[in-house]
């Protein structure tokens, strides 16, 4: 098991935390109510538009073997905001008329604060931020439509493919990393994964 494995072993609990919750529980059942789900879609919009400029500050900070990789992040998420505009277009939400709630500011503030620290616990960061959304969808399926159609898309094998090549490079760069770096990384660990536990209760509390 490589480090990013030692990670989940290790935080068990908070892992496990970030991806169940009551939300993704209602989405399941199909109980969630509607205006629920738009409320968190929208959220999730205004989360993926500014993680977008994460992946980019990976891009310009990381070595130059993990570009493809992380390029073609950057391709599928720019593929991902063209769907939430669709998406939000079809439910009549004008985006402008709405703003990140507290709880995804505060995601959002932290990505944006996630600069000038070591290029592994980056790493470490975007690989648990999209690993905690995949995995939240792929151990919750199937779910009652029209949610499972959301669920398949977010939890589809080609973005567990990507996860999996940023898991890999993660790997590899922290046999070289000295416990000061491995520390900042399982501190980073341990807030998204609180993060994306507040993430899911923005609009179900548990």
């Amino acid at each position: 098991m490589g480090f990013a494995g030692d990670l989940i072993a290790q935080h068990a609990e908070a892992w496990r935390d970030s991806v169940r919750a009551p939300f993704l529980d209602r989405c399941k059942d199909g109980s969630v109510d509607p205006r629920d789900f738009e409320t968190w879609l929208i959220q999730d919009f205004f989360f993926a538009r500014e993680c977008t400029r994460f992946i980019a500050l990976n891009v310009a900070n990381a070595p130059f073997k993990l570009f493809p990789t992380l390029l073609g992040g950057l391709t599928a998420i720019d593929d991902e905001l063209q769907w939430f505009q669709g998406e939000l277009e079809k439910r009549n939400v004008i985006v402008e008329e709405h703003n990140p709630l507290p709880t995804c500011a505060q995601y959002i503030e932290y990505l944006n604060k996630s600069t000038g620290i070591p290029y592994a616990v980056q790493l470490t960061i975007l690989w648990v931020v999209e690993k905690a959304y995949h995995d939240s969808w792929r151990l919750n399926s199937p779910m009652e439509e029209p949610y499972g159609t959301y669920a398949q898309r977010w939890a589809s094998d080609a973005f567990a493919e990507y996860i999996l090549a940023l898991e890999g490079h993660l790997d590899t760069l922290m046999e070289t990393e000295g416990s000061a770096v491995r520390e900042a990384a399982s501190e980073a660990f341990l807030e998204v994964c609180k993060l994306e536990k507040e993430f899911w209760g923005m609009v179900c509390p548990a």
